[in-house]
């Protein structure tokens, strides 16, 4: 006689294999859109990358995360949500790895765009596809690539846009911080900073005068502006 299972088992069984299947599938679809808009825009981003593996010179490079290329719909959508003048910002991505972000930002008519990654492989690719980017729709073509660990990185004194997909750790991410928040009390403007994989996101109202205005699943979004 055949045995029946237990159907709360078996029941809890088919919604796990259920979930991991929709997870691969919705990784796969993700992973799909993502190398068509290095095709379409001529460049290489795609790919994750270990720092053990890269050429690193700073006394930073153990505090540093591997580098996850961001999903370009979803950064799109967030810069899109800003409702702000973007000729009156520059936009700043912290930890920029291939320059994803910076291309994505390029859609909006940032006064600016700065990528600052301490990697040297990572620059050099980034580099690399700031030459070859092209889009039709593309609205500032005044893009910049530093090879420079963020913790020396200065902060324009102008109305800014930051963006950080968890780069660093606390280390780096508290000196950047007390960088920022010295640099806003010294020139106070309006300043953005949009946290992805907010995995310290406490750190930020604790070192800065920044407030959190909004939130994600996946970020969470600060901002500072003077009285």
């Amino acid at each position: 006689m055949a045995q029946i299972g237990n159907p709360a088992k078996q029941s809890l069984s088919d919604r796990v294999a259920a979930f991991q299947l929709g997870h691969k599938a919705l990784t796969f679809v993700a992973e799909c859109r993502c190398r068509i808009f290095d095709w379409r825009h001529h460049i290489r981003t795609c790919g994750d990358a270990s720092l053990a593996a890269l050429t690193v010179r700073s006394k930073n490079a153990e505090h540093g995360a591997a580098y996850q290329p961001t999903h370009p719909k979803f950064v799109f959508e967030l810069l899109g949500s800003l409702k702000i003048d973007y000729r009156d910002y520059v936009f700043v991505d912290l930890g920029s790895g291939k320059g994803r972000t910076l291309f994505v930002a390029a859609e909006f008519p940032f006064q600016k765009i700065i990528g600052v990654e301490f990697a040297e492989e990572l620059h050099q690719i980034a580099l690399r596809n700031a030459r070859h980017y092209r889009s039709s729709t593309q609205a500032c073509m005044n893009i910049e690539c530093l090879h420079l660990d963020a913790a020396e990185f200065v902060i324009p004194t102008i109305p800014t846009v930051l963006f950080l997909f968890n780069p660093f750790r606390p280390p780096v991410l508290i000196s950047v911080l007390r960088t920022l928040d010295k640099s806003l009390r010294t020139s106070p403007r309006d300043v953005f900073l949009i946290y992805v994989g907010a995995f310290h996101g406490h750190l930020i109202e604790h070192e800065t005068r920044m407030r959190q205005v909004g939130q994600g699943p996946h970020h969470k979004m600060y901002r500072f502006t003077p009285a």
